[in-house]
Formats: C-alpha cells, sequence, structure tokens
C-alpha cells in the first residue's frame, strides 16, 4: 500500500492533478472599448528615455539570473545570493560612466525605472550605490576623488550612504558620529560616541560594501563645524573583513527585501587621511583652519543634503514601477476571472461590475499621475544641479525640493493605497506568494518613510510655501512658477464659484488651484491664531500641522496635473484617439481629487450638493468607460511578463493553468506534515 501511494504521488508530480484548456477570457477583453493605438499610447509613456529603456530592457531580458527565477527562494542568504548574481550578470552587460551623471542623468534616472520594475530589491542594492554613494562624491568632493566615482561605475568598488543612526532618522543634523581633524598628521579619526550614534539601516554595510560615504560632525579642537561628508574603506578589499577600527553587523531580517544587507557600522577611533574629506564646500588649510564656501552651518548642512535629491526621485520611480505591476496582475486577472452573472449559466468576468472598476480605475489613472511626477523630477534634475553649483538657495533649487518633497508624499501613498487594492480585488489569490502582490505591498511600504518621512517632508513643502506667501504679502514678486495661482485676496477667493462648464479641463484645474488658496488662507489664518496662543514658533509650527500638510499635498496635486497637461496635450497633433483616452484618465485624476476635499468646498460654499452630484457622477462614468479598455491600456504600459513574473498576471492569459502548475512544482506539494505523529495523536480514537 505504501508502494501504491508513493506511486501516486510521483504520478501527481510529473502529470499533474488538474488539467485545462486554452483560456480565451483575455483576448476576449481586449476586443472591447474604443479602438486606439497601442504602440502610440507606449511611446507616449515612456517617451522620456525611451531609447535607454529598451537597453536597459534587452539587459535584464538577456540576464538568465533574472529571467528564470522562481518561488524556491526562501533563506536571506539565498535571497543576498540571488541577488549578487543578478547584479554581476546584468553590470556586465551596460554602460555607467562619470559622464552620464553628469551629461546625461536621464540615462540613470531610466536605468533605475528599469530595475524597479524587475525588482524593488535589485534596485536599491545597485541604488544605494549608484545613486547614494556615487552621487554624494560627485556633489560634495572635488577632482581628486573623481577616480572613486571611475570605480565605482564599473562596480570595482562597491559603496553604502551612511548617514541615518540608531538614534536620529529624520533629524540627520544632530547625528552623533565624529570626525575630530589632527593637523600633524593631516588625518581625521571617526568615532561613534555612544550607542545612539551607530550608523543603523546602511544599505550594503552588512555584508557587502567596502567603502562608504560617512557623514559626520567635523571638529578642529573643541570647535564643531557641523556635518560633513568623508568616503571611507569599511573592509578590505583582498580579504572583504572589516578594517581594524570598523565595526559592521547585520541589522537583521525585516518584513521583507532581505536580498538587502542592511547594517550597522560602529567606529573606533578610525583615522582616515584628509582627502577622505568630500571638501568643495569645506576645506581645511594648511595651517589647519577651516575655511568653508559657506559660512552658515545651517546652510552648509542643506548642501550636505543635496545627495538626498536623487533617493527620493528614485522613491518616485518605485511608486510607479510597483503600482504598474501590481495594476498588470490585478486587470487582467479581473478580466478572467468569473463570478455570478445575469443568470447561472454565464457568469461574468470581475472586470465587468462597475464595482471593480470603480476600485481598480482611479489606481489606472494615478499610475499616469506617478509617471508625470516622475518627469517631474527627471527633466528638471540637470538644470538643478547645474544651479546648485552655483547657489543652492537659489529659489528655482528651494522649489524643486519643495515639489519633489511633495510628489514623493503623493506617489508612494497613493501607489500603496492602490496595490493594496490590487490585492483585495484578487481576493484570497492576490494572497498568494506566486502572485507576488503581497511581496509588491510589503516591499513598498518602506517608500513612505524612508529618504525623508513623507509627514516630514510635508512640512517642508508647506514651509516653503508659507515663506514664499509672507514674502507676497509684503509686496515682494512673487518667483516660484508653481506659486503663479497665488491668489492673497481672500476675500475675492472666498467669493469665487466653479465655471458653469464644470467638468471642462480648464474648470478642473481652476478647481484645484481654488482649494490651493483656500488651504493657503487656512493656513495662514492657523498660523496667525496658533501666534496668539504660543510664544515660542515651535508651538505655533506644531500645533497648525493638521492644516499645513493639507497645504503641501495640494502643492504636489496642482503641479503634477499642470506638467500633465502639458504632457498630453502634444498627443492631439499625433494621435486622436490616444489623446482622448489619456484626458480621460488625467479628468478622473482631478475629480478624484476635488472629491477628496468636497467637505472643504461645501463648508466654504464653492460648491453646493448639485457640484458635488455631477462630479460623482461623472467620476462613475469614466470609470465605467475606462473600464471597458483597461486591458489594452496596461497592456500598453505594462513590462515584460518576467520582470512581475506573476502567475495570474502574464499577457497570454492562461493565470489558472499557470497558478496550479507553480503550485504542483513546488518541493512539498505532496509532502507529508512534520507534525504527522501529533496530528495522529490528536485525531485517533
Amino acid at each position: 500500500m505504501v508502494s501504491l501511494e508513493r506511486l501516486s504521488i510521483i504520478k501527481s508530480h510529473l502529470l499533474g492533478n488538474f488539467s485545462f484548456g486554452y483560456d480565451p477570457s483575455l483576448d476576449e477583453y481586449r476586443k472591447k472599448g474604443k479602438s486606439f493605438n497601442l504602440e502610440t499610447l507606449r511611446y507616449y509613456y515612456y517617451e522620456i528615455g525611451f531609447p535607454h529603456y529598451q537597453e536597459f530592457n534587452a539587459a535584464l531580458r538577456s540576464c538568465p539570473s533574472i529571467t528564470e527565477r522562481g518561488f524556491s527562494i526562501e533563506t536571506k542568504d539565498d535571497k543576498r545570493n540571488l541577488l549578487m548574481q543578478q547584479l554581476e550578470e546584468f553590470t556586465k552587460k551596460v554602460n555607467i560612466t562619470r559622464e552620464h551623471y553628469l551629461e546625461n542623468p536621464i540615462h540613470n534616472f531610466i536605468l533605475a525605472k528599469s530595475g524597479l520594475n524587475f525588482d524593488m530589491s535589485f534596485f536599491v542594492k545597485a541604488g544605494v550605490h549608484l545613486a547614494l554613494y556615487l552621487d554624494s562624491i560627485l556633489n560634495l568632493g572635488t577632482e581628486k576623488h573623481h577616480h572613486l566615482v571611475d570605480r565605482g561605475c564599473k562596480f570595482k568598488d562597491i559603496g553604502c550612504f551612511g548617514l541615518t543612526e540608531l538614534g536620529r532618522g529624520s533629524n540627520v543634523s544632530l547625528c552623533g558620529t565624529t570626525a575630530h581633524y589632527i593637523h600633524k598628521t593631516r588625518e581625521f579619526i571617526i568615532n561613534t560616541p555612544d550607542s545612539l550614534s551607530a550608523k543603523w539601516w546602511i544599505g550594503g554595510a552588512a555584508q557587502t560594501s567596502n567603502k562608504s560615504v560617512i557623514f559626520a560632525q567635523l571638529f578642529i579642537g573643541k570647535t564643531n563645524y557641523g556635518l560633513h561628508g568623508f568616503v571611507v574603506d569599511l573592509r578590505d578589499k583582498v580579504t572583504c573583513k572589516p578594517l581594524p577600527g570598523v565595526i559592521v553587523g547585520d541589522c537583521g531580517g525585516k518584513a521583507e527585501n532581505d536580498a538587502i544587507d542592511n547594517g550597522f557600522i560602529i567606529f573606533k577611533n578610525y583615522k582616515v587621511p584628509y582627502d577622505a574629506l568630500l571638501d568643495k564646500v569645506s576645506q581645511i588649510n594648511n595651517e589647519g583652519k577651516f575655511v568653508s564656501l559657506i559660512n552658515k552651518k545651517e546652510k552648509r548642512f542643506g548642501k550636505m543634503m543635496s545627495c538626498l535629491l536623487l533617493g527620493r526621485s528614485a522613491c518616485l520611480m518605485s511608486s510607479e514601477a510597483n503600482l504598474k505591476n501590481a495594476l498588470t496582475i490585478a486587470i487582467r486577472w479581473a478580466a478572467i476571472r468569473k463570478q455570478f452573472g445575469p443568470n447561472p449559466e454565464r457568469e461574468v468576468p470581475i472586470l465587468d461590475y462597475l464595482l471593480t472598476r470603480t476600485r481598480l480605475i482611479p489606481h489606472l489613472a494615478n499610475l499616469f499621475a506617478i509617471t508625470a511626477a516622475c518627469e517631474i523630477a527627471f527633466t528638471r534634475y540637470k538644470d538643478m544641479k547645474k544651479i546648485m553649483e552655483i547657489d543652492f538657495e537659489r529659489i528655482e533649487v528651494t522649489e524643486y525640493h519643495a515639489i519633489l518633497s511633495s510628489v514623493k508624499v503623493l506617489t508612494t501613498e497613493s501607489a500603496f493605497e492602490g496595490i493594496h487594492q490590487c490585492r483585495k480585488i484578487c481576493g484570497g489569490l492576490g494572497y498568494s506568494k506566486f502572485v507576488k502582490l503581497g511581496e509588491y505591498l510589503t516591499k513598498h511600504d518602506i517608500n513612505l518613510t524612508w529618504e525623508g518621512d513623507n509627514n516630514i517632508l510635508l512640512q517642508q513643502t508647506a514651509g516653503f510655501i508659507i515663506k514664499q506667501s509672507l514674502k507676497a504679502l509684503k509686496g515682494d514678486t512673487i518667483q516660484a512658477a508653481s506659486l503663479k495661482c497665488l491668489n492673497l485676496n481672500f476675500e475675492l477667493s472666498r467669493s469665487d464659484r466653479p465655471s458653469k462648464d464644470l467638468l471642462s479641463i480648464n474648470s478642473l484645474i481652476s478647481i484645484l488651484e481654488h482649494i490651493f488658496n483656500l488651504l493657503l488662507h487656512k493656513a495662514l489664518l492657523t498660523l496667525q491664531q496658533n501666534s496668539a496662543k504660543f510664544e515660542a514658533y515651535f508651538d505655533v509650527w506644531n500645533t497648525s500641522q493638521p492644516t499645513l500638510q493639507k497645504l503641501g499635498r495640494i502643492y504636489g496635486v496642482v503641479e503634477i496635473a499642470k506638467h500633465w497637461r502639458r504632457r498630453f496635450e502634444l498627443l492631439k497633433q499625433k494621435d486622436l484617439e490616444a489623446f482622448y483616452l489619456v484626458e480621460k484618465l488625467y479628468c478622473l485624476y482631478i475629480i478624484e481629487k476635488i472629491l477628496g476635499y468636497q467637505g472643504e468646498l461645501l463648508c466654504e460654499g464653492y460648491f453646493s450638493g448639485t457640484e458635488v452630484k455631477k462630479m460623482e457622477e461623472e467620476h462613475e462614468r469614466l470609470c465605467n468607460e475606462l473600464g471597458e479598455s483597461a486591458v489594452r491600456i496596461i497592456d500598453a504600459v505594462a513590462n515584460e511578463d518576467f520582470m512581475h513574473a506573476s502567475c495570474l498576471g502574464y499577457s497570454d492569459g492562461q493565470a489558472y493553468k499557470r497558478l496550479t502548475d507553480t503550485v504542483e512544482a513546488q518541493a512539498d506539494c505532496y509532502k507529508e506534515s512534520s507534525s504527522l505523529n501529533v496530528i495522529k495523536r490528536l485525531i485517533t480514537p
């Protein structure tokens, strides 16, 4: 009997217990909706950097460790080993140079975006090195440091970014790590003075990186000149063991992204040469005196943190990639999955249901909005870098920082909500690791708090808006292009009403701008009222946050709306069908945002119940109409199947077969429980 049971199990492994014919459901859904050219839409979506997408996707496609990955990798070590194999394969197939950083940053943005399309852990591993480590050296170092960038581009060094500490995540200006200058030997001695000053969560530090940019308080004698960057060795290049004076360890398992070896770094009287100092801003002269291009410590700190712009941009790209993969899975599955119907004989795809469409399609519109946010970061970055070299406090730079901070919040949070909705659309199957939605959700979660905690970033954006508004109230000309919609005539603004052509694009944008001014007026009034209650500005700012956070958000929404409109208007001359499609997605995005502020608009009297009803009806109509075309829209923008590798999301639509094949292929599919003896004791009479 035992032999027969074993034969049955072997037969199940070889032949499988599930059988399916070809499922045409996805093909049938592709026939729905209004006609449009998929290639036109795809080119529109990827237009900025399109040749680079082709280059990097081809490189990813040619790496067996990337295209042939399975679901059997379980342990932390296995995940890390696979990731290093993937990086080794991929980096041999792409060309990265210092010139790309200086002259063609779009190249590196698309490199990052392509890596994120495949796997967030893959990008983070490469991105900490390429974006944070190397960009810090370029931003803060001088020509003598360029050889380190050249080595890093070829992965001859692998670097990490040592900013955050166990006791300091957001308030990093007070980092405790010290670098004391010794003039006699022209060296610095780096120390971790207490446990809270250990560098913590440093990606790549635990096992991989041989170098790091470390931020430490620069001391000459007893005088602290503030936070500065130092490029230091962590490990011996031959043995890969930590150097004397450097202690590194692993921060342990995480909710996801365990392929990244996040570690801690402790320094004990670790000596580094003078040239370790990234000295574009500050130097120590031959007399041992501190000299700097920027006199104020606070302003020097601002320059030091300019290297975070790339990391913040990466969060935008991560949001786009994770949401896009999640929507690819959920929309295709919703077209395949049939439940209920007008009669028991004919079940219908769940994507036919209006409820499914109102849950999914707004996130499809959000995906295009996130892409617009990415483009804002891409297209302005090079100019910002040039301006920062001259004066990093110029209005264009502070405005860019404010915009990037706001859209980082909007994109990361909307992507998280969208991925979660995709998981729920897929029901219980969405919880399977073979579907990967749980992985996307958990991996993406970190984007809400790293590279700037979202709540802190909104404070920075609001601070910029308030500062510029107060200048305008004093009679200064508004210089920031993003604040041209500012209306400081409060009484006139309160008397505004929406256009009769409520749902036109011009009207929708006017409503967004009105919401911005409404929240700005509320914020200024709140600050004024709280100033009368509290003496300390800290308390005034703290108690005004609920209103200021709303102001910071709507600012980013307006910027995304303006940029996206400029982009899709160009489609009108190329392909009217694609133009009208993107226009509908655009209107849906704005209406969704406006409805989020209906309470404020109703209380103020700007909206009546009639306007709200019209908005809600149009929102529903757009979701329903776009739902017909959702499969083909996602076909136009989706990554290749190997990138998401979800059983439910492949373009051939054979989701049931792929899922059951994958389940049966697992070594433990038909394995008896290791607790069999316990089970028998429990159930045996």
